[in-house]
């Protein structure tokens, strides 16, 4: 069972650990320097989740792609496709909260760099996109590699929004904080023991490698 949400665990938060990567990179870049109302826009909509309860956050994923609603009406009715109470809406569950972290740590990375880099290479003849993922992007490695880690912590360790999303299905979507919550329920001290156990070890373990990427020069 703790063998099986923890394979559960890593196979929510490795997919959307990598989309919030990608996802947080392409729209630092899309609203890097930007200030005008839509930019702002964007930006709290993104932002949003990082102070909305979990349970709020997956209530809203279910109002909007749910079998009633209009997206997810379509993807049921015609591909016969459902997020809810999959491996799937928990990946999406854990990439919402997880992407203002993400987001957060690219944007500060690139307010550091020296915008005087960039045009230096677009004036040796790179284009503006060469220019931020060859010169721009590698001098953040450091920022955005420690915000990767701090996402994947923030993805492994959700519990309310992939509980209203993807309930609690063991071996299929019980994570290890689900375990953790529901042996607790039902009295098995000696599982939730082992599940507390093997969580403080994986903490402990992505604090140590934070550390090691943020102090490593």
């Amino acid at each position: 069972m703790i063998l099986e949400a923890l394979i559960v665990s890593l196979k929510v938060a490795i997919p959307a650990t990598i989309l919030v990567t990608i996802v947080g990179v392409m729209l630092g870049r899309l609203l890097r320097g930007k200030s005008n109302w839509l930019s702002k826009l964007i930006e709290t909509l993104i932002m949003l989740p990082l102070f909305m309860p979990p349970s709020l956050i997956g209530y809203v994923i279910i109002v909007a792609l749910g079998k009633k609603s209009l997206i997810g009406g379509f993807l049921y009715n015609n591909l016969g496709f459902s997020l809810i109470f999959t491996v799937y809406g928990a990946i999406l569950a854990t990439f919402v909260v997880a992407l203002p972290i993400i987001y957060g740590t690219v944007k500060s990375a690139l307010a550091s760099v020296d915008i005087a880099y960039e045009e230096a290479a677009m004036d040796l003849g790179a284009t503006k996109a060469q220019a931020f993922y060859k010169v721009v992007l590698p001098m953040c490695y450091k920022q955005i590699t420690g915000g990767v880690i701090l996402s994947f912590a923030r993805a492994f360790g959700e519990f309310g929004a992939t509980m209203m999303v993807a309930g609690n299905i063991p071996g299929k979507t019980q994570t290890i904080p689900l375990a953790l919550y529901y042996s607790f329920e039902y009295g098995d001290n000696t599982k939730t023991s082992m599940l507390a156990l093997v969580v403080l070890i994986i903490s402990t373990t992505l604090i140590f490698i934070y550390n090691k990427v943020i102090k490593n020069k």
